[in-house]
């Protein structure tokens, strides 16, 4: 069994590369250095716990996942087309919207509210 900061790198870097996410890019998401996703990756360091959350939202990936062993996880596939419908009248909130679903690579039409 190999012991869990291991398993963590392991995955870490087969997700990172499955979302073609560059350790600087990943940084930013969740909010540490570049150098910090480095350790992570080589197995020299481990994150706090209070990351491990973040962590997983970013890769679309439940926490446990992160520890698996085996088959580094793969992002689920939805069996269908998800809808969301969302009413924003802030312009600042539908362009952070479109940015974020830009990022997911997600399509979303946005409609103004009828006045």
């Amino acid at each position: 069994m190999a012991d869990s900061r291991a398993l963590f790198a392991r995955n870490l870097r087969g997700l990172l590369k499955e979302r073609d996410i560059s350790q600087g890019e990943f940084a930013k998401m969740v909010g540490v250095d570049r150098t910090t996703v480095t350790h992570w990756v080589r197995g020299t360091g481990s994150p706090d716990l209070g990351k491990l959350g973040p962590i997983a939202d970013a890769l679309t990936v439940p926490v446990g996942a992160l520890f698996a062993e085996g088959n580094t996880p793969q992002r689920p596939q939805p069996s269908r087309p998800e809808q969301t419908i969302v009413e924003l009248d802030d312009d600042r909130a539908m362009r952070e919207l479109a940015r974020l679903a830009a990022d997911a690579g997600w399509t979303i039409v946005i409609r103004r509210p009828k006045t």
